[in-house]
């Protein structure tokens, strides 16, 4: 099971299940009772910093898993020597320090809000966007562009160039073998076009 596929599948387990562990309860908390946040400032960010870390742990493991298939499809050679348990326990390290570095500037946007009527009312402390809204705004550009459309395009053209060479791979056993071929070597080319069906049906889901 500790295969460099299955190393990735568990590092996105985890940010999901970092999601529902401590990130849901919080978030549900608030959606219920918008004021007064009782957990403090720490926890205010925290929730913040949570969000903004496993949502970009996700899409950075979804795309070097999509790097790993293309690797894998394309460039098969390569992948015994190139794709090893090591080398994705560094790339998913990689990936959770980048998440946890780039969660940093929307987390120190937000902090406790007091309402004032007209001094601070404790029981009004919500946990909201304290500096100004461009600042917040400029934040949210930078991170759709590196953390949603670059990713995006990416996966899409990689997906793109294995379902092509999965397409002109079957084609070219088509060929060779689909003159004077016994019912025996028929069956395994059905099956084996079955398989190569499955695969590109999986990447486009």
């Amino acid at each position: 099971m500790r295969t460099p596929t299955n190393l990735y599948l568990f590092s996105l387990a985890i940010s999901d299940l970092l999601v529902l562990l401590f990130g849901m309860p919080l978030e549900i908390y608030d959606l219920w009772q918008n004021y007064p946040f009782p957990f403090g400032e720490s926890i205010c960010c925290f929730k913040i910093f949570l969000f903004e870390t496993v949502c970009f742990a996700s899409v950075l493991n979804v795309m070097v898993l999509s790097i790993e298939r293309y690797v894998a499809v394309v460039h098969p050679l390569k992948t015994r020597y190139a794709i090893t348990n090591k080398h994705a326990q560094r790339v998913i390290g990689g990936v959770w320090v980048v998440s946890l570095v780039c969660a940093i500037p929307n987390t120190s946007l937000h902090g406790l809000h007091y309402y004032y009527l007209p001094e601070k009312v404790l029981e009004s402390a919500t946990c909201n966007l304290l500096k100004p809204q461009w600042i917040y705004n400029l934040v949210i550009q930078v991170t759709t562009i590196l953390f949603y459309f670059v990713p995006m395009t990416v996966i899409s053209v990689l997906y793109l160039v294995i379902g092509i060479r999965l397409g002109r791979e079957q084609r070219q056993k088509g060929r060779k073998l689909g003159k004077n071929c016994s019912a025996d070597t028929s069956w395994k080319i059905q099956v084996e076009s079955g398989r190569r069906r499955q695969i590109t049906k999986m990447l486009g889901e």
